[in-house]
């Protein structure tokens, strides 16, 4: 997300900011794992973020970042936006914990801001 501590990876490999939005449906868990969140299927959030193009190192570059395909596995997930739907990248946590406090709302920038 803008602003926080891995956008440097983005900015390097010129992504392009193309707006906000959130997963179309409603079957995600998105918990806080301390200084970063991890998203899991099987819950009941939307989950909310920013989309972005990347090039291919761009993507190789956010995978080494993400830990994929070992922490998070990178999947394909339909998002709304405000222009419409549009298919993008989603990493989710492998190996779910159960025990993490869930994010409310599925969203990181919020939760964030509240200092939680």
């Amino acid at each position: 997300l803008k602003g926080l501590g891995n956008h440097g990876v983005l900015r390097r490999n010129r992504a392009a900011f193309l707006g906000t939005g959130h997963t179309a449906l409603q079957r995600f868990r998105m918990t806080s794992l301390g200084g970063f969140p991890g998203v899991t299927r099987g819950g009941q959030q939307r989950i909310v973020g920013e989309l972005y193009r990347v090039g291919p190192k761009g993507l190789q570059d956010l995978d080494r970042l993400e830990g994929h395909p070992t922490f998070y596995a990178r999947e394909r997930e339909q998002i709304e936006t405000p222009e419409g739907p549009v298919e993008a990248w989603i990493y989710f946590l492998r190996n779910a914990n159960r025990l993490a406090p869930v994010v409310p709302d599925g969203d990181w920038r919020a939760f964030r801001a509240g200092g939680l």
